[in-house]
């Protein structure tokens, strides 16, 4: 996340890197809500007044932080999906299933983290075009891939992709903050064969059905 390979102290020049590494620090030890400014211009070893050079408020320094985590998310999608877009063939359903799993992982490891990515209101207008990986996608992007991936499998029934990542998003979400906070079956194994199940429903509900042979079996009941 957002602490990985900190600079060991501050200096010129890299003052927001340092403040955000400070923030992310906060954020992993005790949640968004505590976050200070004072306390980051400290670790950071500055004045807090050199903080507002970078961030013009608490809720500023929150909001970018909420994107480096919404690029790491994105990064960890990617690599997911590119990996079962290079098989022989494609697998469009399984890399749906495994970007769920992905999504759901990355919620439950670093909770905190992702309950700050959105506790703040002021990145969701531009969260598409602002939330962005190494790859220049955002979650939601990559999200819109896999279904594009997906798309010469099945039909869609006329809902145009936007629409149905946002479904998928939704559905997904949902399960990985119930996940997360211990509402959902505290046993990761019946979680992923609910998180599985969700994608099955959705795709089968929108008439999206692949080949018997790319569709990984249900355990029973």
């Amino acid at each position: 996340m957002g602490s990985e390979n900190p600079p060991r102290a501050y200096h010129h020049g890299a003052l927001r890197d340092a403040l955000l590494f400070a923030a992310a620090r906060q954020v992993a030890i005790s949640g968004h809500e505590k976050l200070s400014l004072r306390k980051c211009a400290r670790e950071a070893g500055v004045d807090p007044s050199a903080v507002y050079r970078h961030f013009k408020s608490r809720d500023d320094l929150l909001a970018a932080l909420a994107l480096d985590y919404f690029a790491n998310l994105a990064d960890t999608l990617t690599a997911t999906l590119r990996e079962y877009e290079g098989t022989d063939g494609g697998k469009p359903m399984q890399a749906l299933i495994a970007m769920a799993h992905g999504y759901v992982d990355f919620a439950v490891r670093n909770r905190r983290e992702f309950d700050a990515m959105f506790a703040h209101h002021s990145i969701r207008k531009n969260f598409k075009t602002d939330a962005k990986g190494e790859a220049g996608l955002s979650p939601i992007a990559v999200l819109e891939d896999a279904l594009r991936f997906m798309k010469p499998h099945a039909s869609s029934q006329g809902i145009s992709i936007a629409e149905l990542a946002r479904i998928f998003w939704v559905s997904i979400h949902g399960q990985a903050v119930l996940t997360a906070n211990k509402f959902a079956a505290d046993d990761s194994v019946r979680n992923k064969e609910a998180t599985q199940r969700i994608i099955h429903t959705i795709a089968r509900g929108i008439g999206w059905n692949e080949a018997p042979e790319t569709m990984p079996k249900e355990s029973a009941q």
